[in-house]
């Protein structure tokens, strides 16, 4: 699997992918903004920030989801 980090200004972008080790979970937990983020964790425990949510309950609905579709585990954090 991989993933790639896009930057962009105007018309104008660029990325780089880059390969995702075995995945082990998805997350989700409330940060210091009040914003919900839900992240994947492989299995060295690097964490990747897949969406952010201003309800916690989209975020939730959001990644289990995607824990499922991925066949991996579900935390709920807060």
């Amino acid at each position: 699997m991989k993933y790639r980090k896009f930057y962009s200004v105007g018309p104008v972008g660029f990325g780089k992918w880059k390969r995702i080790r075995k995945l082990d979970r998805v997350s989700t937990f409330l940060n210091v903004r009040e914003e919900c983020e839900v992240n994947i964790w492989d299995i060295s425990n690097k964490r990747y920030r897949i969406a952010v949510f201003d309800e916690i309950d989209n975020a939730v609905v959001y990644g289990r989801d995607l824990a499922k579709n991925l066949e991996i585990k579900f935390l709920e954090r807060n």
